[in-house]
């Protein structure tokens, strides 16, 4: 079984990614700053992220959900899309995500975009 690896885009709430890794450090859970691919474009970073087996988790419902179903449309792979809405409260984030790290392998998110908290 394949762990599921987290690839934060550029704004999403570091509190998000420290809770989680409070919660168990094995977690793999990168932030595109540190990975200096903070300034590609949507569509280049969810490339990137297929490419290196990463699933993205962000608060940009509009645009980074629209460059993610354009590439299952196109049937191009993708390792995910967790879209976390602005306002969600961050505990409940925390614990989705650490519940799908726990069950779930990475292939269940291949070409998925799914709302956090509500879709896991």
């Amino acid at each position: 079984m394949s762990r599921v690896q987290f690839l934060a885009d550029n704004n999403l709430n570091a509190d998000i990614i420290r809770g989680l890794l409070r919660c168990e450090e094995a977690i793999r859970f990168d932030h595109a700053r540190e990975l200096d691919v903070h300034e590609m474009t949507d569509p280049a970073l969810l490339s990137f992220a297929a490419t290196h087996g990463y699933a993205v988790v962000s608060h940009d419902v509009k645009t980074m959900t629209h460059h993610a179903a354009q590439r299952i449309e196109r049937g191009d792979k993708m390792s995910g899309l967790l879209i976390v809405p602005q306002l969600t409260p961050i505990s409940p984030v925390i614990e989705s995500l650490l519940l799908l790290w726990l069950i779930e392998d990475s292939d269940y998110l291949e070409n998925k975009i799914l709302w956090v908290p509500n879709q896991i």
